[in-house]
């Protein structure tokens, strides 16, 4: 069963990632970062499955659609939703090229106890 409040974040951009997490946690998250699909998978393998993986489409290792088809071979990670998130390269929300807010409302909903009930 996964974690209720555990994130995988896996993120290559550094400022991206910082962001994303210590908002995550702000909001009672527990955050596990990766910086790319073949750190994620590795970190799936530290732990409790987490309730939902945030995804950067762009990954220097193991790219995004790789990790998600390796991810989905495990039954213990089968069911987990994936978030992906995909940037221009121009950062029109402070550190992060998207609205944190709608993705932490996003993520946090998929972070609700009642769901896995």
């Amino acid at each position: 069963m996964p974690s209720s409040r555990r994130v995988l974040l896996i993120e290559q951009d550094t400022a991206v990632r910082a962001s994303l997490s210590a908002a995550l946690a702000g909001r009672g998250a527990e955050v596990v970062v990766a910086s790319d699909g073949a750190d994620g998978l590795a970190r799936l393998e530290d732990g409790a499955a987490p309730a939902v993986v945030l995804l950067g489409l762009r990954q220097p290792r193991l790219g995004s659609e790789a990790f998600v088809t390796a991810m989905r071979a495990d039954p213990r990670f089968a069911d987990v939703p994936v978030i992906t998130m995909a940037g221009d390269g121009h950062h029109r929300h402070g550190p992060t090229p998207f609205d944190v807010d709608d993705v932490l409302a996003l993520v946090l909903s998929l972070c609700d106890p009642d769901r896995h009930a």
